[in-house]
C-alpha cells in the first residue's frame, strides 16, 4: 500500500508540474455559496459585435476569465479595460455534481453580477462566452462528466443542454473547462467536443476549450492525457492553453510560468498544423504566497503591495532560482516573475507574482509565434498591475 501511495503521489506531482490545474484558477473554495442573480438584460440578443480578427498578423484576439470568487475586482478591471477585449469568459456555470439525482438541472450557477457583465459586454462589442467547469468539493471532479462523455446517449443529451443554455441566454458561445479527465477518456472527450462544436456551429455560436499546457503528446497522466490537440482543433474556434501553474499551490515556491516553458509549449503547438490560428495563450495575472511548508494562497499584484507595506520584504528579485535538484520541476527555470520574502506570524513566507514586466516578457515570446497564435487570455481579472494593460494595448497594436 505504501509503495502504491508513493507512486500515486509522484504521478500527481508530475501532472501538476507539466500543466495540472490544482491551482488558484481551479480553486473555487472562496466562491459565495448562493448568489443573487441580476436578470440578463436581453436574453435573446447577440452580445458580441467585434470581428474575429484571426492571428496576431491582423491584430491579436484578447480574452480573460472572470473568477466567481472575485466578482467585484474582476468586473472593475473588465469595465476599465473593456475596449481592449474581444471576448470575456465569466466562470458562471458548473456541471451539477448531482446531475443524475437532479434531472433538469444540469448546471449550478454563481453569478451575482451577471447583469452588469452582460451589459458591459453588449455595450462594448465584447463576445460573452461563459465558462462551464466540473469543479467538485475541493478540486475538479470527473465522476459525472466521465459517465456523460462515455455514454453516447448521455453525451448527446449534454450537448443539447449546453446548446440550449447558449441559445436561451443569448450568449455568443461557451467555454468548456472540464479538467482532470484520464487518458482513457481521450477519445470520448474528443467525441464530445466534436458533437458540441457541430451543434453550436449550426447556430453560429463559438466553442472555446481550455486545455493543459504540455510540450509533447507523451503526457498521458490525468488532465493533459485526455486532450488530443490535433483532434480537438477542427471542432473548436479556440483552444485556450493554460500556460501557468508550473509551480503550484501545494508544492515549493517557484515561478508560476517560466519563460522557457512557455517557449517550449508554443514550439510544440507549432508542430500541429490543426491548431494554428486557433491558439489562445493563457497567461497568469496571479501570484502565489507560500508559507513555511508546501502550501500557498493566491495573491494579486495589489495584494502584494499591501503585504509589502504592512510587513516589509527582503530579497526582491527577478533572478532565476536554482531548482536543478528538483525531481519534478527542474527542466524549466528561466524566470521573469518578481519574488521576495517576508515574515508574518514568525513564518518566513515566499511570494512570486506578476507585474507588467513579466507580462511584457511573455508577450515578446508569443510574438515569436505570431504565425500560429490567435491571441492571449488571462487567469484572472481583478487586482492586477494596471500597467499590464499598456503592454496588452501595445501587443494588440503591433
Amino acid at each position: 500500500m505504501k509503495k502504491l501511495l508513493i507512486i500515486s503521489m509522484v504521478v500527481l506531482l508530475l501532472s501538476s508540474c507539466m500543466g495540472s490545474s490544482s491551482t488558484p484558477q481551479k480553486n473555487t473554495d472562496s466562491q459565495p455559496n448562493d448568489s443573487e442573480l441580476n436578470p440578463i438584460l436581453d436574453p435573446g440578443s447577440k452580445t458580441g459585435t467585434k470581428p474575429d480578427n484571426g492571428s496576431i498578423n491582423s491584430r491579436a484576439y484578447i480574452a480573460a476569465w472572470l473568477a466567481p470568487y472575485q466578482e467585484n475586482r474582476g468586473f472593475e478591471s473588465f469595465s476599465k479595460n473593456s475596449n481592449l477585449f474581444n471576448e470575456i469568459n465569466p466562470m458562471w456555470y458548473n456541471l451539477n455534481p448531482r446531475y443524475f439525482q437532479e434531472p433538469g438541472t444540469p448546471f449550478t450557477l454563481k453569478a451575482k453580477n451577471r447583469g452588469e457583465v452582460t451589459y458591459m459586454a453588449q455595450t462594448n462589442g465584447v463576445k460573452l462566452v461563459p465558462s462551464i467547469q466540473n469543479f467538485g468539493t475541493y478540486n475538479f471532479d470527473t465522476t459525472v462528466i466521465r459517465k456523460i462523455i462515455n455514454d453516447p446517449a448521455l453525451r448527446t443529451r449534454h450537448v443539447n443542454e449546453i446548446t440550449t443554455l447558449v441559445l436561451n441566454e443569448g450568449y455568443d458561445g461557451i467555454d468548456i473547462d472540464y479538467e482532470n479527465l484520464s487518458f482513457a477518456d481521450r477519445d470520448a472527450f474528443t467525441a464530445f467536443i466534436a458533437e458540441l462544436g457541430a451543434a453550436l456551429k449550426k447556430h453560429q455560436k463559438l466553442l472555446s476549450v481550455a486545455v493543459y499546457a504540455k510540450t509533447s503528446d507523451a503526457a498521458t497522466w490525468n488532465g493533459p492525457g485526455a486532450q488530443d490537440w490535433r483532434k480537438l482543433a477542427p471542432h473548436v474556434n479556440t483552444l485556450k492553453i493554460m500556460v501557468y501553474d508550473y509551480h503550484w499551490l501545494n508544492y515549493h515556491p517557484g515561478p508560476i510560468a517560466p519563460i522557457d516553458w512557455l517557449r517550449d509549449v508554443l514550439s510544440y503547438a507549432a508542430t500541429i498544423k490543426e491548431v494554428h490560428n486557433k491558439i489562445i495563450v493563457g497567461l497568469p495575472l496571479y501570484g502565489l504566497d507560500w508559507g513555511g511548508g508546501m502550501s500557498a494562497k493566491e495573491v494579486m499584484y495589489q495584494d502584494v503591495l499591501t503585504i509589502q507595506s504592512q510587513n516589509g520584504y527582503r530579497n526582491l528579485s527577478r533572478n532565476d532560482v536554482d531548482h536543478s535538484t528538483d525531481p519534478i520541476c527542474s527542466p524549466y527555470q528561466k524566470n521573469v516573475e518578481l519574488h521576495f520574502e517576508y515574515q508574518s506570524g514568525g513564518v518566513i513566507r515566499t511570494v512570486y507574482y506578476q507585474d507588467s514586466v513579466s507580462i511584457k516578457e511573455r508577450l515578446k515570446v508569443i510574438k515569436e509565434f505570431k504565425a500560429i497564435v490567435k491571441g492571449i487570455t488571462f487567469w484572472r481579472l481583478g487586482g492586477e498591475d494596471p500597467a499590464t494593460w499598456e503592454e496588452v494595448e501595445s501587443f494588440k497594436r503591433d
